[in-house]
């Protein structure tokens, strides 16, 4: 929404300014910069945002997994518990353990 805000902004000051004066070259170049910029912006927010959520995922499948083999075990043992109960086990484990991922 922000790079059709600019566009727009930047093809309505274009068209005030004649393109055969200097003042339109400058505007040109910072037109260009700007542009530029946002776009890096651009991508570098979405980058982060899909690696946070790629973590989330991740975490969450991880999650999944093990919390599914502890069930295993216990119901081996003739424990019952839920799946919730052993997520909320799984994190404050996490929470206590640091992370060796690393």
């Amino acid at each position: 929404m922000l790079i059709f805000n600019f566009c727009v902004l930047a093809t309505f000051i274009s068209i005030q300014i004649s393109n055969i004066s200097d003042e339109f070259a400058y505007f040109y170049r910072i037109i260009v910069i700007c542009g530029g910029s946002l776009l890096i912006v651009g991508v570098s927010l979405f980058a982060i945002v899909y690696h946070a959520i790629l973590n989330k995922l991740e975490s969450e499948k991880r999650m999944k997994f093990v919390t599914e083999r502890l069930r295993v075990v216990l119901e081996n043992n003739s424990v019952k518990t839920t799946q919730e109960h052993l997520a909320l086990i799984f994190d404050r484990y996490i929470k206590q353990v640091p992370d060796t991922d690393k």
